[in-house]
């Protein structure tokens, strides 16, 4: 509901890329990551913690986020 507003502290969602490009935004526990956004071989997947507006969220300057390689045959 506060997407697009000011930050406010343990508010937000997440953004998940795949190889550099954001896909979508998250509010929940689990996606669906459709194969078509994957290339053939290894791919970087990202996902960031970020506040109402968008900004992401950090902890003494480290931005908060989970990074894999996902590897697609």
């Amino acid at each position: 509901e506060q997407v697009n507003t000011e930050p406010r502290f343990n508010e937000g969602h997440a953004h998940l890329y795949v190889n550099g490009v954001k896909i979508t935004r998250l509010y929940s526990p689990w996606v669906h990551l459709s194969a078509k956004h994957l290339d053939e071989g290894s791919n970087l997947i990202e996902v960031t913690l970020n506040a109402n507006d968008h900004s992401e969220w950090a902890n003494e300057g480290d931005h908060i986020q989970a990074t894999l390689m996902l590897e697609k045959k």
